[in-house]
């Protein structure tokens, strides 16, 4: 389905203006999030979301965290500007960025 819609949004790229683009980028993610949100039955209402701000340290409370929510026996993810990982699999962030857009990891 998102190739599908990358493949629909580069056609439009291509005949729509900018003004008319500006104007639509805000409804259009807001519909796609909905969208998908819809397709996969609204994933977030069962998810629990802890975010670490700060200036030093963030990295270090985020995987301490992790490991001890893991420990306790419940269910886990992690993104970071270290790795990204699911449970037990993880990887590096190449990008050291956490919000990498649609196509992230």
């Amino acid at each position: 389905m998102y190739n599908v819609v990358s493949a629909l949004v580069e056609i439009l790229k291509k005949i729509v203006p900018v003004p008319v683009v500006r104007i639509f980028r805000t409804p259009y993610h807001f519909l796609l999030a909905f969208l998908f949100a819809f397709i996969n039955n609204f994933p977030a209402k069962k998810m629990t979301v802890v975010g670490v701000t700060g200036t030093k340290g963030k990295s270090t409370v985020s995987e301490m965290l992790f490991a001890i929510m893991r420990t306790a026996g419940h269910r886990t993810a992690l993104a970071s500007t270290i790795r990204f990982a699911i449970g037990e699999q993880s990887e590096p962030n190449k990008f050291k960025m956490t919000m990498q857009g649609r196509g992230g990891f």
